[in-house]
């Protein structure tokens, strides 16, 4: 039987904002867009924690997404185009810009990669979003997969990054999404929602003792 996970970001330090403004990259724990807002402010994305995910180690994610609510104001202009990405094992809140870099790595200045999930999905030519609109993530379980497989242990903080640090939304002022963070309305942030199974040594015996009567 499925067990379900639903986590919460839960604090003014377990979200956050990285973007370039055309000289350097900065960071922010406010106005989390997603993509290209003007000529000053691109390349955007950021990092979302979830305390205590009460997964086992090597468990099997059957589904997982993220959820995002829209801020106030829609949000049309298109194409926004972008990238989920898991940061490997534990994890600590986001503190400054050095950071978020050694945590996401390369595509924002970092020093290399061992950090993050070798997989990723992308996320693109997503629909506009009207105020307030509640907005589901593609499936991720192959990103929260490879993060449960490595050194992860039950009821580790869960970080997953969602970005265009690579640049390919369109060059059109606030082609961006503009989800809720934390500091404006705690009940509207990031949400994550997981399923697994665990398959237990009695299971595995179970079936290896069926496959051996049946060959006799």
């Amino acid at each position: 039987m499925a067990t379900v996970v639903n986590e919460q970001v839960g604090a003014a330090t377990d979200d956050i904002r990285c973007r370039w403004d055309g000289s350097a990259w900065g960071v922010s724990t406010t106005y989390i867009y997603i993509g290209y807002i003007s000529s000053t402010g691109y390349k955007s994305g950021g990092g979302f924690r979830f305390q205590t995910v009460a997964v086992p180690n090597a468990a099997t994610i059957i589904t997982a997404y993220m959820t995002f609510q829209q801020v106030w104001d829609d949000y049309l202009v298109t194409t926004v185009n972008t990238k989920i990405t898991g940061q490997l094992g534990d994890s600590a809140a986001f503190s400054d810009l050095a950071d978020y870099q050694a945590r996401r790595g390369t595509v924002v200045g970092g020093a290399n990669d061992n950090n993050i999930t070798s997989a990723q999905v992308a996320w693109d030519n997503i629909p506009g979003w009207a105020a307030e609109s509640v907005n589901n993530s593609p499936e991720i379980k192959t990103v929260v997969q490879e993060i449960v497989d490595g050194t992860w242990a039950n009821n580790d903080d869960m970080t997953l990054f969602w970005d265009d640090h690579d640049d390919r939304s369109t060059h059109i002022d606030y082609c961006v999404r503009y989800p809720y963070w934390y500091d404006h309305t705690t009940a509207k942030a990031a949400k994550l929602y997981i399923e697994y199974e665990v398959v237990t040594g009695a299971c595995v015996q179970t079936v290896a003792s069926h496959q051996s009567a049946m060959r006799r």
